[in-house]
């Protein structure tokens, strides 16, 4: 629908009368007051953000004078109303000014003619935006953050169908009359809410100021909704977005870059339970708030997370591929996990395989295989219980051949931008089948040498 606005150039005309002026609204303005209702209230950020977003689908040119224009033209015709915020009268802040939008009632009447609400509905969304007062710091990150998402959805010329709200409004995970009733309703609702056609994401606004245990009663009220997601065929992710500069700088309108989150985001990985006591169908990401908008996207497009059965047909192809790639001293011969490996391993943790690396026919390394998604923190345990048994087996001095850990990601770009964040991070490499696809001679893994830091490493293959 959102695209159907933009192609087909919607028009709604209003005639100037005693109390507003007139205005002609086209699609782009349709998609923008229908955000502006999702969120409540939207500062002016974001709302250029739309604009522009449109501006790149509909080749037109919206620089911020034309955008900052066309909202007081919007505010004088009575569709939205101009909230103020004043900073302050000290310091680098006296002066400054956000301003804030939400709708009139000429705006949702613009909505309901286009079928977007129904009209009885009107009156109480009227009365809720008129009872919410400026956003707090947290709100409006989280608000920042779900337009991100939406314009990373949008940008993509998906035809996807998905909606978004914000997670109060949600009729599973909100606070609405016919939200989900289990003995912990009401008491945890996400920030955000995407959803497609059997894919729930809730956006989890994370601004590190919320303790272990707070984290464990949220992934236990994840746990029981997951569980009646899997009664109506639905899978739940929850993304915890750690917030960073890309959110924080405009929701507090200071300079954040000195802030480094990847410590958070090792922790938060840290919390939760094993994997083994998690429904199948709930999945769990942390990252950074900058990341977080495409990760949504391949959620919502069914890229990930991968099921298990195609892991275990990447991870034999990503061999074959590298296998293919060798100089022809060099083979690689897969063995058996049990003759190498402790037998009183945690084995539903187990890496997809393991191989011997030779060189004119002697073994050099071994290598435990097993596929890496970005921020999943499924990927993570796998990860972590893996490089801990190659600690202690490259800690034995009667083992002579060392043992690495290849974690495989789809596309060079998760592999560089995957926080790990766990102190047992030696002989830990992220390659990626992309690079190998490009059958270059030389190819870039990441090295981790920290448990936030990688370094690259070039290696040399045949073309």
């Amino acid at each position: 629908m959102h695209k159907k606005w933009i192609e087909e150039e919607v028009y709604h005309r209003f005639v100037k009368d005693r109390k507003w002026n007139g205005i002609v609204l086209k699609g782009e303005d349709i998609l923008v007051l229908h955000q502006i209702s999702i969120h409540s209230s939207m500062r002016s950020p974001s709302i250029h953000e739309l604009y522009r977003m449109t501006y790149k689908t509909g080749g037109k040119e919206r620089n911020s004078n034309w955008i900052s224009n066309r909202l007081t033209k919007m505010v004088e015709a009575g569709l939205i109303e101009r909230i103020e915020e004043r900073l302050g009268n000290r310091g680098q802040a006296a002066g400054m000014k956000y301003y804030h939008y939400r709708l009139n009632r000429r705006g949702y009447e613009v909505l309901v003619s286009e079928g977007i609400i129904p009209k009885e509905k009107v009156e109480s969304l009227l009365t809720q935006s008129k009872q919410k007062k400026i956003p707090n710091i947290h709100s409006r990150s989280a608000s920042y953050l779900a337009n991100m998402i939406f314009v990373e959805l949008f940008n993509q010329d998906s035809n996807n169908h998905y909606s978004h709200v914000r997670g109060s409004r949600h009729n599973y995970l909100g606070i609405a009359a016919n939200a989900l009733k289990t003995e912990i309703y009401g008491l945890i609702v996400p920030d955000w809410i995407f959803e497609g056609d059997d894919i729930v994401v809730a956006i989890e606004n994370d601004t590190g100021t919320q303790r272990g245990d707070i984290i464990l009663k949220k992934y236990r009220h994840y746990k029981k909704v997951a569980e009646f997601f899997q009664t109506i065929g639905k899978t739940l992710i929850v993304v915890f977005a750690v917030t960073d500069i890309t959110v924080m700088d405009l929701a507090i309108g200071h300079d954040l870059k000195g802030e480094n989150r990847h410590k958070r985001i090792g922790s938060l990985k840290d919390v939760f339970p094993l994997q083994n006591e998690w429904p199948n169908n709930l999945h769990i990401y942390v990252a950074t708030a900058k990341r977080v908008p495409k990760l949504v996207a391949k959620f919502l497009s069914s890229q990930e997370p991968l099921e298990e059965g195609y892991k275990s047909v990447y991870v034999p192809g990503w061999f074959n591929l590298t296998l293919d790639r060798l100089p022809s001293n060099k083979e690689m011969v897969e063995e058996d996990l049990d003759n190498v490996m402790t037998p009183n391993r945690n084995r539903q943790l187990d890496a997809g395989f393991l191989f011997q690396l030779r060189k004119d026919g002697f073994t050099q390394e071994r290598h435990l295989v097993l596929w890496g998604e970005e921020g999943s923190v499924r990927s993570y345990q796998f990860i972590r219980n893996n490089a801990r048994l190659t600690y202690q087996y490259n800690s034995n001095p009667r083992q002579a051949i060392p043992l690495k850990v290849d974690v495989i990601f789809m596309d060079k770009e998760s592999a560089d931008e995957d926080i790990y964040g766990n102190d047992t991070y030696h002989s830990v490499y992220f390659r990626n089948v992309e690079e190998l696809l490009k059958r270059e001679k030389t190819i870039s893994i990441q090295k981790l040498i920290s448990p936030f830091k990688k370094k690259e490493v070039k290696i040399f293959h045949k073309k």
